[in-house]
């Protein structure tokens, strides 16, 4: 289930019984600043349209915002790739990793977030803003920081995670 603190206590939160998520397992889940809650959805599921155990459904995104929840998946822009990690980018829209790229919400659909020209892998698991509205990835290829519209890879090695909110560099 899925549980919010209300300022007193931990209630069960019934968004998950509604028809458009109950049959979608949620893997993350980030309240942006403007209230509106994005919940990465289905990842490494096995297809219910095939037999073949290796085929998984990739990941999609979920919206709850008005009392509302709009799906985005390949439909929208979302890449058919396991989607690993979210956050709110530098303009309130959501960022997203995947195993094939880094993607964008413009507002109607999902479209690569960075230029990632010199960054060997385009697979990523970590996402993480910095107080200066920079993005840092962490993936197969090491730590990127995107900010200003430049990329610059950091560090290359294979990173997984990134915890805290880094400092501007």
């Amino acid at each position: 289930g899925l549980y919010r603190f209300d300022g007193v206590a931990f209630r069960r939160w019934d968004i998950l019984s509604r028809p458009a998520l109950a049959q979608n397992p949620v893997s993350r889940v980030r309240v942006f600043e403007d209230g509106t809650v994005w919940m990465l959805l289905g990842n490494g599921e096995p297809n219910p349209g095939t037999d073949d155990p290796n085929v998984k459904i990739a990941g999609r995104l979920a919206r709850f915002r008005h009392g509302e929840v709009t799906i985005f998946d390949a439909a929208s822009g979302m890449p058919r790739a396991n989607a690993n990690a979210l956050v709110e980018g530098p303009h309130g829209q959501p960022w997203v990793a995947t195993s094939a790229g880094v993607v964008a919400f413009d507002g109607a659909r999902f479209t690569p977030a960075v230029a990632l020209g010199a960054v060997a892998s385009r697979s990523f698991r970590a996402l993480a803003r910095d107080d200066r509205g920079g993005v840092w990835l962490g993936g197969q290829s090491g730590v990127v920081r995107f900010a200003g519209g430049a990329t610059v890879v950091l560090m290359e090695l294979p990173v997984t995670s990134l915890r805290a909110r880094p400092a501007a560099v």
